[in-house]
């Protein structure tokens, strides 16, 4: 695997300069990410996990085959730094971090039809409970079909999952019910997938937007979320932002997740937020709640998280039970008058539930990304997690992880 991550350096920077002139539109295209990662997570009163990785993806995008479609491809490959690697977020499985591993996980085709365009294939998706969440070595992939008609509809259907958060294996693509842990009345594997529509509408002066997504996880809940956004110009160099979802889960069959039979499933999450962007300074300071409601705990996403208080390492639906609650506040700077393409943030998380066997905490998260256009972008974060109960024997953590990445495109 050591040759293949050089060849694969060597291709990238000898393809980066064959051609500095934009490519014409029925043009072989190539683009390619170059990353190093770094990762340790310090339990208190336990030995620390780190991983020292690199790696990345080369794709290609080939010439029309017939009218308006097009075929694309992009190689995966992570290789280990250290033989001390013993943290499992960047490597193949869990229990397996020194091993290095190279696949392909993008391959579809893909057309596009004045304001029509689909995608067949392995691919990367952008949309609340299903989403890439590049913040590992390895983003989220799916093999899944897509089509959309300009930013108004959008209709996926989602087999299955690769990437670092499928919880089994980063290479392989797992059907999305086994991901979540969701098996028929009897146990048995279910492999008919997860099918998506988006309805969106923007207002022409872009500062009113209302989305809404059904997913339907079948023959296990139907997910309904919806979301609106109002932006509100109160100066030539301020905005006030006011957002508003909310998220609904129904039991469709009965089924077992975790190990639990389901013959109903009831979970809601609303959720607030409120910004205000002052462009004069570069500040954006946001303040945003979350909460549960109904019988059951909400269930987790395929990637990152949905919620405005989802953060580095807690989300309200990880807190698994359904009363719980969470509130955030956000300082968010524009660093460029310092160095340009730098920004800084800094996140106060309180994640806490009515049931005191889930352990209340606070998360604090501090964010440095640093930019160079055209050369490479540095991310650095540090998450710190201190709980107030240890009713369930949780354990105070700090997490940090650094990202060096080098684009390439032709």
């Amino acid at each position: 695997m050591s040759k293949l991550i050089v060849a694969a350096v060597a291709a990238i920077m000898f393809s980066s300069t064959l051609c500095a002139e934009e490519p014409s539109k029925n043009e072989l295209t190539f683009d390619a990410n170059l990353r190093f990662g770094y990762i340790k997570n310090k339990p208190d009163g336990a030995a620390d996990e780190t991983s020292q990785s690199a790696g990345g993806q080369i794709g290609f995008t080939t010439k029309e085959i017939l009218t308006g479609i097009k075929a694309d491809v992009a190689f995966y490959a992570i290789e280990a730094l250290s033989s001390q690697n013993s943290n499992d977020d960047f490597n193949i499985a869990p229990g397996n971090s020194l091993t290095s591993y190279g696949f392909v996980g993008e391959a579809a085709l893909k057309g596009e039809y004045g304001d029509h365009h689909f995608t067949v294939g392995r691919q990367q998706l952008d949309t609340p409970h299903a989403d890439g969440d590049d913040i590992r070595m390895v983003p989220n992939l799916f093999d899944a079909y897509s089509y959309g008609y300009k930013e108004s509809f959008e209709l996926v259907h989602i087999n299955s999952m690769a990437g670092w958060e499928n919880g089994v294996d980063q290479t392989q693509f797992i059907d999305v019910h086994q991901v979540l842990d969701i098996t028929d009345a009897t146990g048995q594997a279910i492999s008919d997938g997860i099918t998506m529509v988006h309805l969106g509408h923007k207002s022409e002066n872009e500062l009113f937007t209302f989305d809404l997504y059904g997913y339907m996880i079948h023959k296990a809940i139907n997910t309904l979320y919806a979301e609106i956004t109002y932006t509100a110009e109160l100066s030539p160099v301020s905005n006030f932002i006011l957002s508003a979802q909310y998220d609904v889960n129904q039991g469709s069959d009965t089924f077992q997740m975790g190990g639990t039979t389901y013959t109903e499933y009831d979970a809601k999450v609303w959720g607030v937020s409120a910004a205000l962007e002052l462009k004069g300074m570069n500040l954006t300071a946001t303040l945003a709640m979350n909460g549960c409601s109904g019988t059951d705990a909400p269930i987790g996403s395929l990637g990152g998280g949905a919620y405005y208080t989802s953060m580095e390492d807690s989300t309200i639906d990880a807190v698994g039970t359904s009363d719980a609650t969470a509130s955030i506040a956000i300082l968010e700077y524009d660093a460029s008058a310092i160095a340009d393409g730098m920004a800084l943030s800094y996140f106060y998380g309180m994640f806490a539930a009515d049931d005191k066997t889930v352990a209340d905490h606070v998360e604090q998260n501090f964010a440095l990304e640093y930019e160079r256009k055209d050369l490479y972008t540095f991310t650095v974060a540090y998450t710190t997690v201190s709980n107030a109960s240890t009713v369930t024997g949780a354990q105070d953590f700090t997490l940090l992880r650094a990202f060096l990445d080098f684009p390439f495109e032709k």
